[in-house]
């Protein structure tokens, strides 16, 4: 990751994040592609969550693992699974899960990426936590293919500043 490409990026998400004429979901669109610019992913997923729950509500993008959200939501819901969304909206602000990281390597390890990612060809998912005034209202994940680098601790860290 450039470091003027990166303060570029949260220049312009900052500027964007600060007009307020903007409905969500053009919102969420125009800053996934300015935060492209700077940490490079294939697909992505930004869901809202409910601030007393933490579970998701809705959500838009274009992750490969939507066509089967039944299982995607068991996985993430039901079981012991690595990096779930509501360990990372365990605190009071903004958390980051790098699949790859939390697996030391061993994708095998997460069912998640083993029954729903890696049939799609995907290769290394990053998660955020996003928070506003101590609540989780949402999430987003990041997905990089087979065929790209995994995540490194250095875009983490950026993307956590960011938000």
């Amino acid at each position: 990751m450039h470091s003027t490409a990166a303060a570029r990026t949260q220049e312009l998400v900052l500027g964007l994040s600060q007009t307020r004429c903007w409905d969500t979901l053009t919102l969420r669109r125009e800053l996934i592609a300015l935060l492209r610019r700077a940490v490079p992913f294939d697909a992505w997923c930004w869901a809202f969550a409910d601030p007393d729950s933490q579970l998701v509500s809705s959500g838009t993008g274009d992750s490969p693992a939507a066509a089967d959200l039944g299982r995607f939501l068991a996985l993430e819901y039901g079981n012991d699974e690595l990096d779930r969304l509501l360990t990372l909206a365990d605190g009071h602000g903004p958390a980051i899960g790098v699949l790859s990281q939390t697996t030391a390597g061993d994708l095998c390890r997460s069912a998640r990426w083993r029954e729903l990612y890696h049939p799609h060809g995907i290769g290394d998912e990053l998660r955020l936590a996003l928070f506003a005034d101590g609540y989780c209202w949402g999430y987003l994940e990041l997905l990089r293919d087979c065929t790209g680098h995994h995540f490194t601790p250095e875009e983490a860290e950026f993307l956590l500043r960011l938000v």
